[in-house]
């Protein structure tokens, strides 16, 4: 589902950035990792009101909780996505680090 969203044919390959793919696996895969994914998300944008910034922070943020549950297949699954993710969003990380991304809540 994630490749699909992030390089669909019809689109020429250009897709979405994964983080709502990302949040529905991870509520799919451990109910209480993908609240908390929500809940990481919400918290990062607030304070950091940048959508990506706030996307990348709930990517590391969830890791180690599914490590600590012992979700060790799940844990894989979002190193994965995780990293098609950041992949994704190598622009906004790019705008991050110069400073031009917009923000949110404007």
């Amino acid at each position: 589902v994630l490749i699909g969203h992030l390089f669909p044919v019809w689109l020429n390959f250009k897709g979405g950035k994964g983080v709502a793919v990302y949040v529905g696996v991870m509520l799919a895969l451990s109910p209480l990792t993908g609240l908390f994914a929500i809940g990481a998300w919400i918290v990062a944008a607030l304070v950091s009101r940048k959508s990506s910034l706030a996307a990348l922070a709930m990517i590391v943020l969830v890791l180690p909780l599914l490590f600590l549950l012992g979700e060790y297949t799940s844990a894989y699954v979002a190193i994965v996505m995780g990293a098609l993710i950041f992949r994704a969003h190598r622009e906004n990380i790019a705008r991050l680090r110069d400073g031009s991304e917009p923000k949110i809540f404007a």
